[in-house]
């Protein structure tokens, strides 16, 4: 076999078996090597289901991935110059999708037994210092969406760091409401003091942690839903205290009460945007920065991929 030949071979085989591994240490090639290679023929990926894999940040200059399923694929700020995509299938990948609208479901529902009763409380005492949490897990959610509208200054060339930090902020506070509703309820039967306390900070630090360190999609899904949760329970009390405050002939007081609602429901309404944006772009085929420069994709079907930021595509 010609060394171009097996050198070919053997890079096809460290793309598909490491595709789904941030940094590739083939014991082949080093990783310097892997990226810095240019076969001197193109290397064929055709008819392969590739769906679901990660190729983000990778140099796959002139790679042949026609007839292929890259649906779920993640090829962002991949290098794919003269890349061949004619006849793929790409977009959203299903059971990614319904996964991930499980997680939202299921997050949402727990999040919205201890968020009620949050609510609730606030309503019977005049404040209660767990809506500060609501509001800081709302907010975060939002301020995320804005930084993905327009990206500032990102850390690993998919995140800003407002985003980044924003979305650990809110899943902090959603974690800490969560803990303190759930384990604090243990109290009432095992008359553990501080429990509800100690559950609220565990809640904190293990969403920070598992987002901080993996950001796995998972995570940043539960994050976007609890945080839209905790915005539309935030709208909530804000109108129940305009109420109260026009009741009382308070004009003041209710008009202040009244903008906050209205800006709380503008928050609601990003937040919401935010979490099934969040689903739908982390189960599709990703090209968001990617250079496409002469990349062909007549007869590709590309569904609803995302092309935000990528260089030199054209439909």
């Amino acid at each position: 076999m010609k060394l171009e030949t097996l050198k070919t071979s053997r890079l096809n085989r460290s793309l598909l078996f490491h595709a789904n591994v941030s940094h590739y240490f083939d014991p082949l090639f080093t990783k310097e090597e892997f990226d810095g290679m240019i076969p001197s023929k193109p290397i064929s990926l055709t008819n392969q289901n590739l769906r679901n894999l990660s190729f983000k940040g990778r140099n796959l200059q002139g790679v042949n991935f026609s007839g292929s399923d890259l649906r779920g694929c993640d090829l962002s700020y991949a290098h794919l110059q003269e890349a061949n995509f004619e006849k793929i299938k790409a977009g959203h990948e299903p059971r990614k999708l319904l996964e991930l609208t499980a997680i939202a479901l299921f997050v949402g529902f727990i999040a919205f037994r201890a968020y009620t009763q949050i609510s609730f409380n606030s309503i019977e005492f005049d404040f209660d210092p767990r809506c500060i949490g609501l509001a800081i897990a709302s907010l975060g959610v939002a301020i995320a969406q804005r930084t993905r509208i327009k990206p500032i200054a990102s850390i690993d060339r998919q995140k800003s760091l407002i985003e980044t930090i924003a979305m650990t902020v809110s899943g902090s506070a959603s974690g800490a409401l969560m803990g303190y509703y759930y384990i604090g309820h243990l109290h009432l039967t095992q008359k553990i003091p501080h429990l509800a306390s100690f559950g609220a900070v565990i809640g904190a630090i293990a969403v920070a942690s598992l987002f901080f360190s993996q950001k796995k999609d998972a995570t940043i899904v539960a994050i976007a839903a609890s945080g839209a949760l905790a915005a539309c329970h935030l709208t909530f009390l804000l109108a129940v205290k305009t109420s109260v405050a026009f009741g009382t002939k308070s004009l003041v007081s209710g008009s202040f009460w009244g903008l906050l609602s209205l800006i709380s429901l503008v928050v609601v309404i990003f937040s919401f945007d935010f979490a099934i944006c969040q689903i739908g772009l982390l189960c599709c085929t990703s090209f968001q920065g990617a250079n496409l420069t002469k990349a062909k994709f007549s007869g590709a079907c590309l569904g609803n991929s995302n092309f935000r930021n990528a260089i030199g595509f054209r439909r």
